[in-house]
Formats: C-alpha cells, sequence, structure tokens
C-alpha cells in the first residue's frame, strides 16, 4: 500500500526524542538499521481511559521524514472478542498513521511544503483550517460532485491534539482519520492521498476503501448543519441507516460535530456483524445480519426503528427477507406490511446503486470492500472474498484463541425513543492520562547531537547522514470506551512495561498489520498485543 521515497537504511541510535520513554536494546545503538521505519511498540496495563497513543522520535536529516516512532497499547481497554479486535486494529492504525506525519506540527516538515499543504478560511465567520494538496482536493471534486471544492477542512473541535490533526467529522463521517471514530472506519482515498501528497511515500491508491459520506453532495457539503442530506437528522435519538444501507445509525451530536445532530455510526450496528450485533427488544425477532444484510427503516406501533434484514435488488426492484419470507419493493418509500412491522422501502436507485457496487461475495459479510472491489478482510478470516475462517495457526496463544467466543448477538433498546447500552467505562476515568511524563522535544545535549538542518541532505540517498531528533512530540488518543473512541491527543504516564521493537518495511505496507512476518518483523508483537 504505501512505499518510502529516499533513504531505506535507519543510522544506528544515539540519541532519541523518545529517550525518556524507552529504554532502545543495544542491537539498534551497534549498527545501522535496515529498515524504513522503526516503530517500538510498549505495553503498558493503565488505569487511565485511553487505549493507544502514538508519536514521532526522529527524522531523516535527508528529508525530515519520520524514521522512527512509538506506539503505546493500554492492554487494560484492549478487547479480545472478535469484533473489538478489528476496533483495536483500526485504532492503532489511527495512531500508527499520526507517527507517519499526520499531524498539524509536521506540515512545516513536509516536502511538499506547508503553503501548499494547508490555508486558512472563513466559514460562517469562524477561521477554518483545510487541506489543499492537490490530489486531496482533485478526490474532493469528484467525491462530493463540486468542480470548484478548493480544499477539505481539518477538525475544529476538541484539544490541541484533535484540532488540526484530525479529518473534519461533519465533512467525512466514518473516515479513520477523524477525531472521533465510530462504527466502519473507512481507509478512504482521503488519507491516502495526503500520504502520497506529502512526498515522503508513494501510495497505491487503488487500495482505498468505498466511503459513502457526503458522496455527490455537492458544494455546500460540509459547511453547516443541513438536515436535508441523509448524513444529517433533527431528531435526536432516532435510528436511521447509513447512506450505503450497511449500518443502522442514531441520530446524536457530539464533542466534534459542531452541535450537529448527525446520523451517527455505531459500532454494534452493522448489518453485518455477526459477532456482537446489537437488536432493538421489540425487532429482535425480525432482523438477521450477516452477508447480503443491508438497513431499512420500519416501525413498530408508535417507533420508528431501523432493522438489518438479507436483501438482494432485481431488474431494478428491491427484494427482502423477513423470517423466511420475501417481500418486493416496486416504488421509493412503499410501505410493505410484514407481520407486525410495516417496512420503508428506499429510494430503489440509491440503494441498488450502492449494493451492485460490492463486489466479491459482499466480502461474505466479513470485510470492507475496496474501490477496485476487492476485499480487505478482517482479523479473523481470510480469501478474495473474505469467506475463510482464520485458524489458530498463526503463532496467537491458546488463550487468544480460548477466549474467543461465538456468536451471541446482544440486546438493546426497549421504548421510544431506543437507546444502545453503552460499553461500560472505568468507574471513574481520567478524560486525560493524567500525569504526563517529560516532553521528549528538548533532548539532553550530546556530542553526537545530529544537524538538524533539512538543507544539507546526504548526498547519497542509501547512506544518509545521522538522524535528528525531533522539536516537538505527537503522543496521541486518549481512549473513550463509550460507543465511540475520542482520538484526542494526551501525552500518557511514563511507564516502563514490556516493550517490543520491530522494523517496517514500507515495500508493501498494509494498514490491517497483517502482512507477513518477514515484511513486518512487529507482526508477532501485534499479536501478542491481545493476550498480554
Amino acid at each position: 500500500m504505501l512505499k518510502v521515497r529516499g533513504p531505506t537504511t535507519i543510522p544506528k541510535l544515539t540519541r532519541t526524542g523518545c529517550d525518556s520513554e524507552l529504554v532502545i536494546p543495544n542491537q539498534y545503538k551497534e549498527s545501522d538499521i535496515n529498515a524504513d521505519f522503526l516503530i517500538f511498540v510498549k505495553i503498558a496495563d493503565e488505569e487511565d481511559n485511553y487505549l493507544a497513543w502514538a508519536g514521532s522520535c526522529l527524522y531523516s536529516s535527508y528529508d525530515r521524514r519520520p524514521i522512527m516512532g512509538i506506539l503505546q497499547i493500554n492492554s487494560r481497554y484492549v478487547e479480545i472478542e472478535p469484533a473489538e479486535v478489528n476496533q483495536s486494529i483500526m485504532v492503532i492504525a489511527h495512531e500508527f498513521t499520526h507517527a507517519l506525519g499526520f499531524s498539524d506540527d509536521m506540515f512545516k516538515r513536509y516536502p511538499i511544503g506547508a503553503a501548499k499543504t494547508v490555508e486558512s478560511v472563513i466559514i460562517n465567520g469562524e477561521t477554518r483550517t483545510r487541506i489543499i494538496m492537490p490530489g486531496v482536493v482533485a478526490l474532493a471534486k469528484k467525491h462530493f460532485n463540486c468542480p470548484t471544492y478548493s480544499g477539505v477542512l481539518l477538525e475544529n473541535e476538541g484539544g490541541s491534539g484533535s484540532a488540526g490533526s484530525h479529518w473534519e467529522k461533519n465533512s467525512l463521517g466514518n473516515e479513520y482519520m477523524v477525531a472521533v471514530a465510530s462504527g466502519r472506519m473507512i481507509f478512504s482515498g482521503f488519507t491516502l492521498n495526503f500520504l502520497n501528497d506529502i512526498g515522503w511515500y508513494q501510495v497505491d491508491l487503488s487500495q482505498s476503501e468505498r466511503m459513502y459520506w457526503g458522496a455527490g453532495r455537492g458544494c455546500e457539503w460540509g459547511q453547516t448543519c443541513n438536515s436535508r442530506f441523509s448524513e444529517y437528522c433533527s431528531t435526536e435519538q432516532e435510528p436511521g441507516c447509513t447512506s450505503d444501507f450497511l449500518e443502522k445509525t442514531l441520530c446524536t451530536k457530539n464533542s466534534f460535530t459542531d452541535s450537529c445532530l448527525i446520523n451517527n455510526y455505531q459500532f454494534s450496528f452493522d448489518c453485518q456483524n455477526t459477532i456482537n450485533f446489537n437488536y432493538w427488544v421489540s425487532g429482535k425477532k425480525y432482523e438477521t445480519p450477516g452477508k447480503l444484510s443491508r438497513c431499512f427503516l420500519y416501525s413498530l406501533g408508535r417507533n420508528n426503528l431501523a432493522g438489518c434484514f438479507p436483501a438482494t435488488c432485481e431488474s431494478g426492484q428491491v427484494i427482502f427477507l423477513i423470517n423466511g419470507t420475501s417481500y418486493t419493493c416496486k416504488l421509493d418509500g412503499e410501505k410493505i406490511i410484514a407481520g407486525s412491522i410495516t417496512v420503508t422501502c428506499p429510494v430503489l436507485q440509491t440503494f441498488c446503486s450502492t449494493f451492485e457496487m460490492r463486489g466479491n461475495n459482499d466480502c461474505s459479510g466479513n470485510g470492507i470492500e475496496r474501490n477496485d472491489k476487492t476485499c480487505r478482510c478482517g482479523y479473523f478470516y481470510k480469501g478474495n472474498d473474505c469467506s475463510i475462517r482464520q485458524s489458530c495457526t498463526n503463532g496467537e496463544s491458546s488463550q487468544f484463541c480460548d477466549k474467543i467466543r461465538p456468536f451471541e448477538a446482544s440486546e438493546v433498546g426497549t421504548t421510544e425513543p431506543p437507546t444502545p447500552t453503552p460499553t461500560p467505562t472505568p468507574s471513574t476515568p481520567s478524560p486525560t492520562p493524567s500525569t504526563p511524563s517529560p516532553s521528549p522535544s528538548t533532548p539532553s545535549p550530546s556530542p553526537s547531537t545530529p544537524s538538524p538542518s533539512p538543507s544539507t541532505p546526504s548526498p547519497d540517498p542509501s547512506t544518509p547522514s545521522d538522524p535528528e531528533t525531533p522539536t516537538n512530540d505527537d503522543t496521541l488518543a486518549p481512549r473513550d470506551k463509550t460507543t465511540e473512541t475520542n482520538f484526542s491527543t494526551s501525552q500518557p504516564n511514563t511507564t516502563k512495561n514490556g516493550t517490543t521493537t520491530g522494523s517496517f518495511n514500507f515495500t508493501d505496507f498494509f494498514f490491517s498489520l497483517s502482512v507477513s512476518i518477514n515484511q513486518m518483523l512487529i507482526t508477532a508483537s501485534f499479536i501478542w498485543l491481545f493476550v498480554a
């Protein structure tokens, strides 16, 4: 997915911006490292309410690219159930992307230059920041169907680690680099183009995943709350469906939606989630999550609900199945009585167009489809269509395998308006880790202090000169273990718990953290993460 431009060797480590956080093994101090990027992974067990954080520790003096980073995972909040493992992988991928350079304090380092990366604009009387990189803007014009779209907004809410270092939640919804995640997190072309435009990386843009949030909405998209778009809503806690019909939603707002009510994705409302799918109690006997299941609006008595039913399209009509009986939608908005419920038919053309885009056997309900119609399989599945269940033959311990429970869907909501049961949070969570360690931004002087100047690169890209230590730290993401994950920045407590390291070769890097062991030596450490 991603290759590094420039040097592929890291000089032996003398000092780094993360020395206060790490005890670096001698093997990395004694000789140069044949790798594009070195990541140190720490496993901590802390009460502070975060899942993971990451940051850059060392930069190349050749092109100022991050060449070393740290990623700390709080094992206390890492779940080993299949659904939670996939979510945790996505959170870690989010953090890792920050270490690669997706951070506002890195813009000035980019080869493309800060002036071609970001600009300030006035929107609705407020100064906003937006990305103006050519690849990002070109994609935005196509995705939003606006030939004059000139920049994609960054987040304006949250602390200093959230605002400016993530995509605007209202603009890009469930993209994996927004500041608060919920439901399916998508490796969209926006972040892949961003990384490609920086100048440090060559990205295979065909690996981007299909994103429906905001698609085709036009030039006014993202400027303000607008309930005429299905991504927005007007009645808090009212159920709905995502625009790709793959998930149920709830009408909510959070600290990153500019007070707008949005049809928010929910982790356990994915229609293809057969692991911990959440039913409404009153509608449980009607729903069937899994492959080919799609979201429909329906009513039961006075309750307006949303449910997941197996469905298909034939000759422009939508056919769905409830309790073994098939029903056919022939008209947009048609009301169909199915037992005790009344199902509202979707806009047929819209439904069928999104349905027909799903190739590869709908990824067997176990993966997410890329734009080239290949599948990114969940952690426990493999194969072109994600139909093959992984066995415990990849080095996982029996403890890990034994704790993977079979599908047992849970029930949520009983009355109107329906309300999902959130994942419990620690009894007294700290909103951010409480006692930050000393910043690695001011390492102690050393005779081997690397040259900070980007203007004197090594003449031979294959043998770069000494790297430079960072002038800032990018530590990220306390965990908000509710129905969403908050990615706002905070520096964690210093710990000396187990540290593992690995050399990442980006020649064929795949963000799901599942490439072969000879290409990404840290794989085994990430497997260990989920049993620690």
